[in-house]
């Protein structure tokens, strides 16, 4: 999602950038060098299931991202409507085109719980 777009609802929706094979792995690559500085011995690297062959923990990290991605829009999705519930309207926010977009998104992705 790209957020800070000046029409409403404020936000853009790109299912394409969410599927790409190569952002996924810049971004999850990225992540898995910032763990691999952090935990810079063995016993730290198990101790967060990293087995230290960066191509085998980046598949792992790969396949759990995909895995989980719908569950990410589910719990956001509930969050939106506690939103809409507790908070109302705020100017620039529209909880409910939110939460919407955001169960739209765990539908689209939610066979990949089973897939991977």
């Amino acid at each position: 999602m790209t957020y800070g777009i000046e029409k409403h609802p404020f936000y853009e929706v790109n299912l394409d950038l969410m599927e790409d094979e190569s952002l996924s792995r810049m971004f999850c690559g990225a992540y898995l060098d910032q763990l691999y500085k952090d935990h810079d011995t063995l016993e730290k690297r198990k101790r967060h299931l990293l087995t230290g062959d960066r191509d085998e923990d980046l598949k792992m990290l790969m396949t759990e991202a995909r895995r989980f991605l719908p569950l990410q829009h589910f719990f956001w999705g509930i969050w939106n409507i506690i939103c809409v519930q507790e908070l109302g309207s705020i100017q620039g926010i529209d909880f409910a085109a939110h939460a919407k977009d955001r169960f739209i998104m765990y539908y689209r992705f939610k066979s990949n719980m089973y897939n991977y």
